[in-house]
Parts: C-alpha cells; sequence; structure tokens
C-alpha cells in the first residue's frame, strides 16, 4: 500500500506561489471583483429590512460570492475539475440575479422558496449556459464514470494519483475560466442593484467596466 507522505496544503502552497510569481494580475482581479461584489452586498442589506427584492438579490450575490470563493480555494488544491461541482450553483447564482432583475415581482416567490425550476428560469431570461450546465451537472456536480470525471484520478501507468499535482497551465486557465464567471455574477449583482440604488449603482458599473477592461490584457479574452 502507498501513502501520501506530502504535506496536504502542498499543492495549494505551490499554486499560489506560481500565481504570485507569473501571474499577480489574475490574484489582483478576482479580488477586486469580490471587493466590488462586497460593496454591493452593503446595499443589498440596507435594503432587505424592508424589500424582499433586496434580500433575495442580495442573498443570491452573497451565496455566489461564497461559491467563487470555494472554487478558487479547490483550484489551487489542485481540484479544478472537483471545482466544477460548485461552479454549477454559482452560474445558477448569476442566472437568479438576472432572473429578479427582469421579474422583480417574483421577489417575494424567491423569498419563499417558491421560483420556477433552474431550467424553467433559464428559458424565461433567454439564457446562454444550458451547455455549460449539461456538461456540469454530467461530469462535476455528479458522479459519473466518464474520462472527464475520473480520469485525472489515474496516473499514466493506471495507479491512482493519492495527490493531484499543480500544474501551471491548468491552474492558469482555470483560473481566468472562474474570473469570468465572478465578473458575471459581479456585473448582474450590480444590473440588479439598479432597482435598489441607482447612483451607486452607476459607480460600481463603472468600477466593474474598468475592472473589465483591464481582464482585456491579463486574460485576453474579454473583447475591448
Amino acid at each position: 500500500m502507498t501513502e501520501s507522505s506530502e504535506n496536504i496544503w502542498s499543492t495549494r502552497e505551490k499554486s499560489w506561489a506560481h500565481l504570485q510569481k507569473n501571474n499577480p494580475s489574475s490574484i489582483a482581479i478576482i479580488n477586486e471583483s469580490l471587493k466590488i461584489i462586497d460593496r454591493c452586498l452593503d446595499y443589498y442589506e440596507a435594503a432587505s429590512k424592508s424589500s424582499s427584492y433586496g434580500l433575495a438579490c442580495g442573498l443570491f450575490l452573497l451565496k455566489g460570492k461564497n461559491l467563487g470563493h470555494g472554487c478558487f480555494s479547490l483550484i489551487l488544491d489542485g481540484h479544478a475539475q472537483e471545482a466544477g461541482a460548485l461552479l454549477r450553483p454559482l452560474i445558477e447564482c448569476i442566472e437568479l440575479l438576472a432572473y429578479m432583475r427582469i421579474f422583480p415581482e417574483k421577489a417575494n416567490d424567491a423569498v419563499n422558496n417558491k421560483l420556477p425550476s433552474a431550467g424553467q428560469r433559464a428559458k424565461e431570461i433567454n439564457g446562454e449556459y444550458k451547455g455549460l450546465r449539461e456538461h456540469l451537472n454530467d461530469h462535476a456536480s455528479h458522479i459519473s464514470f466518464s474520462p472527464e470525471s475520473l480520469s485525472h484520478l489515474l496516473n499514466p501507468d493506471s495507479s491512482f494519483r493519492r495527490t493531484q499535482e499543480s500544474i501551471p497551465e491548468i491552474i492558469l486557465s482555470s483560473v481566468s475560466d472562474l474570473a469570468i464567471q465572478i465578473q458575471f455574477l459581479m456585473h448582474e449583482g450590480i444590473r440588479a442593484l439598479e432597482r435598489v440604488s441607482d447612483a451607486p449603482a452607476r459607480d460600481l458599473g463603472t468600477r466593474a467596466e474598468n475592472l473589465r477592461k483591464r481582464s482585456c490584457f491579463v486574460f485576453g479574452i474579454f473583447g475591448n
């Protein structure tokens, strides 16, 4: 029997050191996104005392933030595939914020847990996540014997890979993909905030747009 004697945090330490040395801007962008989300949460929390809409949007945004943080933590530990299990509900939070913005009259249904299913909500807002959601359902949110779900658990000789390594290319691509989704969450949080407090939403929208432009150069994935 082979047991790993390696420090269980060694992969995280290597991943973090690699990001700090080779792409510190990616860390800065995620941190700034989370700061903007926190500022949104200030306004939602203030509105939540008297508004079902503020309560629903605020908690959906906070849940999404926590899920994003969890994804980032798993990626650092070398568990990018398993992070997909948290990415799936993160996407749901993004779509819930869009649903609340488009159908604010559904806020009471939201806080009473009476909203339509996630699939039905996605149809009503013309959501664009169907393909990704199905992929995550098949290979991340549920256990299957598909290569996408389990191949990373085996070494080339078919022995079990007890410890997931920090692979620079996977770390960078996974962090950039996550940064996109966290920014989508941030943008939906700001757009929904317009119904709560218009002026702060405009100010935060400016900060978010500046952050998006920075992301163009760091990740090379957003259009100008």
